[in-house]
């Protein structure tokens, strides 16, 4: 179980079902670097929060303000905290 999930500067795309697997996350960050995210491919929890409308899941996503992971990420309803 992992419960904050770090994804390192550099990373471009998150495809297919990379992330799928991980259970627990309830804090992922995702780099500025990113320009390609598949809902597919989010923490499960994270896609029945997107899908799910009686999901109570309260996971959230970090990345920095104005970056195309923060626009990626509300662009699929998910919850984004602006990176300190």
């Amino acid at each position: 179980r992992v419960e904050e999930l770090y994804l390192s500067d550099g990373i471009t795309e998150i495809t297919n079902i990379a992330l799928a697997e991980c259970s627990g996350v309830s804090s992922l960050r995702l780099p500025a670097s990113l320009k390609t995210l598949d809902v597919n491919a989010m923490p499960n929890e994270y896609f029945d929060m997107i899908f799910d409308s009686t999901s109570t899941f309260t996971g959230v996503v970090i990345c920095p303000e104005g970056s195309e992971a923060y626009r990626l990420a509300q662009a699929h309803g998910l919850t984004v905290v602006a990176e300190e």
